[in-house]
């Protein structure tokens, strides 16, 4: 009675506590600075993430980024961005985590704030990995290691080395993912006294080891030691083990019991994966006690849950689950329909992983290519060495030529011995050779086989590639005869030039183009994405520009983004519902009027630079996509810029300042990206096309393209 009466004591202040906390940064909120609103605001979200609270979590970092963006604080930005990745995350939106997540980083890397642009980077590894998109989780996390492994970090190494062993464990690669947990073992060994997770990386190593019974000590242990809710990720790994360690060894109801501990767990952090992957391993454990009614009802409600989510792996199991147990009850047609589901999803998923795959094997073409070029010039140095040695070779070989010869005749002596010797064990050893000669034929001809059968795949793969790549080549003609052409560009707006550089044969950043009524409007997108999906978006986009313009001629630039925006979430069926399409473009459109010398601008997260006397003017956009969003009933602001001759106006996509490169391979950031633009300003325009060029391959020098790039630059 004590204790119970002491829990609730303890409750009561911890409320009272809760509400104390929460009332004070209320009362900061009301009486701070302007820019110090931001960091309250935050903390405010913050507060409402550690409590579950993740609607008004999203609406406080909401409030946060808004301000931040006014006065430009980007350190608050980085910040909203992550409590609001953070609670999409929490509620399973996966791709509107992600991309809060993507923002965040590009703040980190403008503040050079390499701990959490490697920790983000982490989170969004751990959503791909969740999407099953193995190959961008694995990119994600060897960024991390990269940036933690400069920073000495050893702790956030190890964690990453547990991510990258669970990514090779989905792609049923184990001796990847071993050596994985055994490097996140060494590193975690002496730097943390957290025996929950040491455990748990240490119960992964016997599990994939074949090791079960230490494997569930291992997992036992890890649990005994957990500490409340931390460690959530390493206790619902060790549970879920524990159950299919139980499941195997048919200890079914200890199975059950871990399962059901992982539910709840789960449930309670609002990890929807959890709670999915606990449903089906019981649903999988009432099949196997042939508890058939019980096992249908866990694989029914897992299934829709499993659909919302973009969990497919889940889905196309428990559609196999219904189906084996409709067939076991003779529910022919239910078993029909179930099997149907089943084979659809199973190979949807399976084409996602081998798309995974065949980026993976690129990555490593691309890695062994490099590789050889690092021994050749290695090669190269060493020729170099033996030069410059040749003179004094040549003296010493002089030297030393009396005593090789000396030493040359005993060893043709020995060999002589040697040879008897040989002689008499080639005899005994002829027999043996036959026979093993003949082991060799039929094993040759067994690698012929399989060498023709490899070699008939590898013929039908390419055929289908270059059918592929006509497709895309004429895609490629069809977006170009959409995108103005020079000479029409030039009649208006004599002094341009149009830096365009897709990483594809299409893209997905596209430039636009009218003459109206004596003003001339002119626009710079970016796609979601690149390749085939961002040139869709970008000639859907162009269209609907034409569209606009054509049926409301007198429309304010912030009008024109505004029915853009209608007419993108109408054409691709876009809702607030959870996997509803979130893509779209971003977008920087003015309309310039020559004769008033007047611009205006509109902007979709893109902004317009204006130089002028040698000094650049950033007009930003506002902070939301051509798409559907948060904020997709507020209007596009429009600004209103009276230019002057000799004026340069730029639009641009972000694949310029996101391009890695340089001596460290890092991104060419918005900071170096306007100081290029402030040098070149006073040139001509070819001169100035020429220079960017040039300043882009000599950046990006041997790595890949990551983006497609536009840059238009307008002298006034």
């Amino acid at each position: 009675m004590k204790k119970t009466l002491l829990f609730f004591i303890s409750l009561f202040f911890l409320h009272v506590v809760s509400y104390a906390q929460i009332d004070s940064l209320r009362l900061q909120l009301a009486q701070a600075s302007p820019k110090e609103k931001i960091r309250i605001q935050n903390e405010i979200a913050d507060y409402y993430y550690r409590h579950d609270s993740l609607q008004k979590t999203i609406i406080n970092a909401s409030k946060a980024l808004d301000k931040a963006y006014e006065y430009k604080d980007v350190a608050g930005q980085a910040e909203a961005y992550i409590l609001l990745g953070s609670g999409h995350l929490k509620m399973a939106n996966y791709q509107e985590a992600k991309t809060y997540f993507q923002k965040a980083v590009e703040n980190f890397e403008e503040l050079e704030n390499n701990r959490k642009e490697a920790s983000t980077h982490n989170l969004i590894g751990i959503i791909d990995n969740n999407l099953s998109k193995y190959s961008n989780a694995l990119e994600s996390f060897q960024r991390a290691f990269f940036l933690f492994q400069n920073l000495k970090d050893t702790i956030m190494l190890a964690y990453t080395c547990i991510n990258l062993g669970e990514v090779h464990r989905n792609l049923g690669k184990n001796n990847k993912a071993l050596n994985d947990y055994k490097q996140a073992l060494n590193f975690y060994r002496f730097k943390e006294k957290n025996l929950t997770i040491f455990f748990n990386i240490q119960g992964n190593i016997h599990l994939l080891a074949g090791e079960f019974l230490q494997a569930e000590k291992s997992f036992e242990t890890s649990l005994q030691n957990q500490r409340t809710t931390e460690n959530v990720r390493s206790i619902l790994n060790s549970l879920e083990n524990l159950g299919d360690i139980n499941l195997k060894n048919r200890d079914y109801e200890s199975a059950l019991s871990y399962y059901d501990k992982l539910i709840k767990i789960s449930t309670k952090t609002a990890n929807i994966q959890g709670v999915i992957r606990g449903q089906k391993k019981i649903a999988d454990v009432f099949f196997q006690q042939k508890r058939y009614k019980k096992s249908l009802e866990f694989y029914q409600k897992t299934i829709e849950p499993a659909k919302n989510h973009q969990l497919e792996l889940y889905e196309y199991q428990c559609y196999w689950g219904l189906y084996k147990i409709y067939e076991l009850q003779d529910k022919y047609e239910e078993a029909l329909e179930a099997h149907k589901n089943y084979s659809q999803i199973k190979s949807k998923f399976e084409h996602g992983l081998r798309m995974n795959e065949i980026v993976l094997l690129e990555a490593r073409y691309k890695q062994d290519n490099q590789t050889n070029e690092i021994k050749v010039l290695h090669k190269n140095e060493e020729l170099n060495k033996v030069d410059a040695k040749r003179k004094n070779t040549l003296i010493f070989s002089l030297i030393m030529g009396f005593i090789l010869i000396v030493f040359l005749v005993i060893l043709v002596y020995n060999r002589y011995l040697e040879r008897k010797k040989e002689y008499a064990i080639t005899l005994l050893q002829k027999e043996k050779i036959s026979k093993q000669k003949l082991e060799l034929e039929e094993k040759q001809k067994s690698l012929q086989l399989q060498y023709e059968i490899v070699a008939s795949q590898r013929d039908r793969i390419e055929l289908q590639k270059n059918e592929v790549q006509d497709s895309i080549n004429y895609a490629s003609f069809i977006q170009t005869a959409m995108l103005p052409p020079k000479k029409y560009v030039s009649q208006y707006l004599p002094q341009n030039f149009i830096f365009y550089r897709p990483r594809d044969i299409v893209s997905g950043d596209y430039y636009w183009i009218k003459f109206i009524e004596g003003k001339v409007l002119v626009a710079a997108g970016d796609s979601t994405g690149h390749g085939v999906p961002g040139a869709f978006l970008s000639m859907l986009a162009i269209s609907f520009l034409n569209e606009i313009i054509s049926r409301f001629p007198d429309l304010k630039a912030g009008e024109i983004l505004d029915k853009m925006r209608r007419n993108v979430i109408n054409a691709l069926h876009q809702t607030d519902q959870t996997g509803s399409s979130r893509d779209g473009s971003d977008i920087a459109l003015c309309i310039i009027d020559l004769q008033k010398m007047q611009l205006q601008f509109a902007g979709a997260h893109n902004p317009l630079y204006l130089i002028r006397n040698k000094k650049l003017i950033e007009i930003q956009g506002d902070k939301m996509p051509i798409a559907i969003s948060y904020f997709s009933e507020k209007p596009f602001a429009s600004h209103d810029i009276k230019i002057q001759k000799d004026d340069m106006i730029y639009l641009f996509s972000d694949g310029f300042a996101s391009q890695f490169g340089g001596n460290f391979g890092k991104k060419f950031k918005r900071k170096q990206f306007r100081n290029l633009l402030l040098s070149i300003s006073k040139m001509t325009v070819e001169q100035q096309k020429s220079t960017v060029a040039t300043a882009f391959d000599n950046w990006k020098g041997n790595l890949e393209q990551v983006d497609d790039v536009l840059l238009m630059g307008i002298r006034i």
